[in-house]
């Protein structure tokens, strides 16, 4: 529930923040972006999330309901001064709250780390990647140490379990 969700697609931060927290062995990750509020401005982010929270925690369905933008400071600082979180107040019918669009963003996972890539992960010599030969699996070489001369001289490489799972038989001469 993202209630500033302006792109298409995840930040590349979150969409790692999202993989460490879920730890998936598969090979993606579908993360759902509820229909939600929309933010009006650059700072109601925090007040939106703690509204959708506390919204959950009482039984309400965020996707729902608008809250009212005028009135959910106030009823946060008054929800802190008692030391007890209530549901925020919903709009009337009068205003006019734009909703985020729903969407199903899939996050595909590389490597033995089952994190998602990003172009700017180049900017890192850790997350630079190669390809196993046998599995065509990704890899960061931060990870699984590969050798330098994969990336060098683009050379044959398998990863572990690739090399563990191969017959010596079928290796190259």
């Amino acid at each position: 529930m993202d209630s500033l969700f302006l792109a298409s697609r995840i930040k590349p931060f979150i969409a790692k923040q999202i993989a460490c927290m879920l730890h998936e062995d598969g090979p993606e990750i579908k993360v759902n972006v509820c229909s939600v509020q929309r933010q009006q401005n650059g700072s109601d982010c925090g007040v939106l999330a703690l509204a959708f929270a506390t919204g959950i925690l009482y039984g309400e369905d965020p996707t729902s309901i608008l809250y009212d933008a005028n009135t959910y400071r106030y009823h946060l600082a008054e929800c802190l001064n008692r030391k007890v979180m209530a549901p925020f107040p919903q709009a009337s019918e009068v205003q006019k709250y734009s909703r985020i669009n729903a969407k199903t963003i899939r996050l595909e996972l590389i490597c033995e780390c089952r994190m998602p890539w990003h172009f700017t992960d180049n900017n890192n010599p850790d997350l630079s990647m190669a390809q196993c030969d046998g599995c065509k699996e990704w890899f960061h070489c931060g990870c699984v140490k590969i050798p330098d001369q994969v990336f060098c001289k683009n050379t044959f490489w398998k990863c572990q379990k690739c090399n563990v799972n191969s017959n010596p038989l079928d290796a190259e001469a």
